[in-house]
């Protein structure tokens, strides 16, 4: 079973689930105790319950090319692409060759990972997918269907639920599967669905729609995928300005967690440093780590 995931982290989950052992875990959360007043083995044990996936690590694939932003009509592995991932992942404190060369290397990874999957679908693999609302998750969704649409193997999909209720009444709500423990992957097993060659070519047809509209954005609109302007999240920061200084990173987390889009905080850094260079917004303390300026909101 082949798995397909749409970023670093939850690729790393599940490759920690494939062979998901508790004992391990609580082996190694109690050395990192090692200092301080460790929670007792009852506590460790109901943390790191879970459930073994099955396989071995090198099943998990990631497609984690953050699809939801950027110019997509030429293709996913196209400079543009590169680029606008370098600028996602670039250290701003860090500008030398080993900087570069790391991100070089994460960048082949996923070529790799990418010819790898294409590999395994011509030798007629089961490729399960999991996806969410999250928008990269579902343009990773997309496209993956217009990449294997034309391969003879059995694709199923395991989508995220919106929310789950857990003991004593209580709801957890979710958003992407990086929120999800290794050990509890499992428990979303029974949620696998076929998806036949005509959703396939539906899903196929939907994503080269998208590249046809080539809009700068892509976001979860009344529940569908939709193309937006570059400006969209922008209403959603300005109501949440305080009318005091602030810190841009907790501006960053308080949209992100009030209104759960899905998406990472470097688009709506981008959007703030937009407003900035238009005057909306001041810097009163800079700070050569973007997300520590302190700013206002301008006085024009």
């Amino acid at each position: 079973m082949i798995e397909v995931v749409f970023s670093d982290s939850t690729k790393g989950s599940i490759k920690v689930a494939k062979n998901y052992k508790k004992e391990k875990m609580i082996s190694g959360a109690a050395i990192g105790y090692i200092g301080g007043t460790p929670p007792s083995i009852k506590e460790l044990e109901e943390r790191f319950e879970g459930e073994a996936l099955g396989g071995n690590s090198n099943e998990v694939i990631g497609v984690s090319l953050t699809l939801d932003i950027g110019d997509i009509s030429k293709g996913v592995t196209s400079d543009e692409r590169k680029k606008i991932l370098f600028k996602m992942l670039k250290n701003p404190l860090n500008n030398g060759e080993e900087e570069d060369n790391l991100l070089a290397m994460k960048w082949e990874e996923k070529l790799n990972d990418l010819q790898k999957l294409i590999n395994l679908a011509q030798n007629g693999e089961h490729i399960r997918i999991w996806y969410s609302d999250a928008p990269y998750s579902i343009c990773g969704f997309y496209f993956i269907n217009s990449i294997l649409e034309s391969y003879n193997c059995s694709i199923s999909a395991i989508k995220l639920p919106k929310y789950e209720i857990k003991k004593k009444d209580s709801v957890v709500s979710y958003s992407s599967w990086d929120e999800i423990n290794a050990g509890k992957f499992y428990k979303f097993l029974s949620l696998e669905t076929e998806i036949s060659k005509t959703e396939q070519r539906f899903l196929a047809s939907r994503w080269r729609e998208l590249q046809r509209e080539n809009a700068l954005i892509r976001a979860v609109v009344n529940g569908k995928l939709t193309s937006v302007n570059e400006d969209f999240y922008d209403y959603f920061i300005r109501i949440n300005l305080p009318d005091t200084e602030f810190v841009v990173a907790r501006l960053i987390g308080k949209v992100l967690s009030t209104y759960q889009f899905g998406i990472g905080d470097w688009w709506i850094e981008q959007r703030i440093r937009y407003m900035i260079s238009k005057g909306e917004l001041e810097i009163v303390l800079d700070n050569e780590f973007d997300y520590h300026k302190v700013l206002k909101k301008s006085s024009l």
